[in-house]
């Protein structure tokens, strides 16, 4: 097989230019040839159709008249028509010949019907004829195919010019071979001159060389090329010699940094060792610190609370005494004692609750609850707040919403605090509540927005709101009081039951907070750390405060048990019981309510959750079995934390401290104790 790769180029030039000039020739006579023989088939077909039309008549005359033609019939028709070869009729339907005639030594053959009415003939001096044969009164008789041929005379004239054309071809062939040869040249030596000082350099690396320029056009562009190429090329060898030699010095020096830097590593190591201990023992350090701090909370937020109760105790009863006595200018300054210890009470009891949450100590009472109930028992006591700037308090909570299952003490704080704030800031407006559930998320939610008409906030308070000891501004502290850890707290408790609060605001146009529960919160257990932290709180038993004498009561309305070993809080429950006409008897531990129970046989007993040295829950479940207590309603003192302590005891129902005394009379009212007589 020819290798045309081995070929040097002035043969495959030379081939290429032949094949080409072969090629165009060759192309140009075959179009002629086919052209010719279209026209011979064309001639031949016009030349026989009006014969063939003519014919037909005379056959369908023989048809009509109920004959076939015979072949001596055939032949003597087309006798004067030497192109006509054969002849066919075929029946109406197309599937039967009636009758033919093939011209003898024409080695012709019958014309296919369907090849006539498709116009399909391959042949090249052939035409197939069709005429549909109809008789006197419109009837078809079948269909006459006619075969006819060209002439010798036609396929002769047809051949003649081929003889010249081949004559043509073959000289043009021999002189388009004689041309290259001779072009050739001009392109062939230079490119193998120019191949072999390639080799030699490739060889011998000698850039020094240099290829000869002879005439020009694109073989002088080529040599100009490579010799600007080798040139080029000696420049970047001497570079790269250069280069070699500045490589080796930088070698040299980058062994040596490698080995100042292995040195370094090892140094570092040594330190990042010494530095993760000493972290270490900053984070221990840290750690301590905080629960240091925890401890050191909890313990001083009781110490804290319990003179403060007792100063909001004797307050209320020294306002009370002065009211019946009519001293006013007494009653103002006892307001300013009382309105500055329930502040300093509620900083210690969030300055409590925020320790608890950043120690991890913060528990969830879960309870279910039915939603609307709870936000109509919260409206009374956010009532006094929407009234004191003259707000207007709208609620928006279907009655058939449904129960949810939450701490409902603190989301009572949460939905507490944010109608606080909205009537803080809001001076002859519109208040509104609207509960709602959005079941879009993967966990069904209650929404719960508070809405006000109130000053509003720029985007940039907002980023400060829920900051520990923060406000959205100075003026804002300045003018409507807080300390900045409400809403902190509040949020740190939705997180804690798996919600969250947020807000939108606009300057002068009011704001809205958005609370987001489960409908189902998940139990979340703080530890057995709060356990320790509350019995550490509550080890220390405060100083006992003396009771102030009570006036003589009013007549008896019913005898209430309280049991309790704070003697401020005794005092307390003694004189404002006792203004309401109840007999009270006071009892420090459980075999003291005892004997207090069989003495007095009270209606209502009162007893503190947490007392020192004792647990409240324990507590009421012993004396819940006791005949005598077995079926009386039990109120839980407490803090706002730990009222679902009490009610999973089997309490009825609890009061918050510091006491209130609006709220206990309520409470006493409740449960509907009846006149003791006298």
């Amino acid at each position: 097989m020819l290798n045309l790769s081995r070929m040097p180029l002035r043969w495959r030039l030379t081939l290429l230019i032949t094949l080409v000039c072969t090629l165009t020739l060759g192309g140009a006579f075959g179009a002629y040839f086919a052209l010719e023989i279209l026209r011979l088939q064309d001639d031949v077909t016009k030349n026989s159709r009006d014969f063939a039309s003519q014919l037909s008549v005379t056959v369908a005359d023989f048809l009509d008249n109920g004959a076939e033609p015979s072949k001596e019939d055939w032949r003597i028709w087309i006798t004067s028509n030497e192109s006509i070869v054969a002849v066919a009729v075929y029946s109406p339907d197309g599937k039967k010949i009636v009758s033919s005639y093939i011209r003898p030594g024409s080695g012709a053959a019958l014309g296919s019907l369907k090849a006539a009415l498709l116009s399909v003939n391959f042949s090249t001096d052939e035409a197939i004829i069709p005429i549909r044969l109809f008789g006197r009164d419109g009837a078809r008789l079948g269909t006459m195919v006619v075969t006819a041929r060209a002439t010798a005379e036609a396929r002769d004239t047809l051949m003649e010019p081929l003889r010249a054309m081949g004559i043509l071809f073959l000289l043009s062939v021999l002189g388009s071979l004689a041309v290259s040869r001779f072009l050739q040249r001009g392109i062939s030596d230079p490119i193998t001159k120019l191949a072999h000082i390639a080799r030699r350099v490739a060889n011998e690396g000698d850039y020094t060389v240099r290829a000869e320029i002879k005439g020009g056009g694109e073989t002088a562009v080529l040599v100009d090329a490579f010799n600007s190429m080798l040139t080029t090329i000696q420049q970047r060898d001497a570079e790269l010699v250069v280069a070699k030699n500045n490589a080796e010095k930088a070698r040299e020096r980058l062994a040596e940094i490698n080995a100042m830097l292995e040195e370094a590593n090892r140094t570092l190591e040594a330190k990042v060792a010494e530095r993760t201990v000493e972290l270490h023992k900053a984070m221990t350090a840290a750690r301590d610190a905080n629960q240091a701090k925890s401890s050191f909370l909890a313990k001083m937020s009781h110490e804290l609370r319990t003179p403060m109760n007792a100063i909001i105790g004797y307050a209320e009863m020294l306002i009370e005494d002065a009211s019946d006595r009519g001293d006013n200018g007494a009653i103002a300054d006892l307001r300013k004692i009382l309105s500055a210890a329930r502040h300093l009470l509620g900083l210690i009891n969030d300055v409590l609750d925020l320790s608890k949450i950043e120690a991890g100590k913060m528990d969830l009472y879960l309870e279910s609850f039915d939603v609307c109930t709870f936000v109509h028992d919260v409206i009374p006591t956010a009532q006094p707040l929407i009234d004191r700037n003259k707000n207007q308090l709208k609620v928006d909570c279907p009655e058939n919403f449904g129960t949810m299952r939450a701490d409902a003490t603190k989301l009572r704080q949460i939905l507490l605090n944010l109608l606080s704030n909205a009537s803080k800031f809001t001076e002859e407006g519109v208040v509104s509540l609207d509960v709602s559930r959005d079941q879009t998320g993967p966990r069904e939610m209650i929404v719960m927005q508070v809405r006000d008409s109130g000053i509003g906030m720029t985007t940039e308070q907002m980023g400060r709101l829920f900051q520990v000891f923060s406000q959205a501004d100075k003026s804002t502290s300045a003018k409507f009081g807080g300390t900045g850890l409400g809403l902190a707290i509040s949020r740190q408790f939705a997180r804690l039951m798996g919600g969250d609060i947020t807000v939108a605001s606009k300057m002068g146009e009011g704001s809205v907070f958005t609370i987001r529960i489960p409908s189902e919160v998940a139990p979340v257990k703080a530890g057995d750390g709060e356990k320790a932290a509350e019995a550490a709180e509550e080890s220390v038993k405060p100083a006992a405060a003396a009771a102030a004498p009570a006036p003589n009561p009013p007549p008896r309305r019913g005898r209430v048990l309280v049991i309790d070993q704070d003697e401020a809080v005794n005092a307390k429950l003694q004189e404002l019981l006792g203004r309401e006409g109840y007999q009270v008897a006071i009892a420090h531990n459980a075999e003291e309510a005892v004997a207090r129970a069989r003495e007095t046989n009270p209606h209502v007993v009162i007893l503190d959750i947490l007392m020192p040295g004792a647990d409240g829950g324990n507590l009421l479940l012993q004396l819940k079995t006791h005949p005598l207590l077995a079926n009386l309603p039990f109120v839980m003192l407490t803090v706002n934390e730990q009222a679902h302590r009490g009610l999973t005891f089997g309490a009825s129902d609890y009061l918050s401290k510091p006491i209130d005394g609006a709220a206990l009379s309520a409470i006493m009212a409740k449960y509907k104790t009846r006149r003791a007589s006298c």
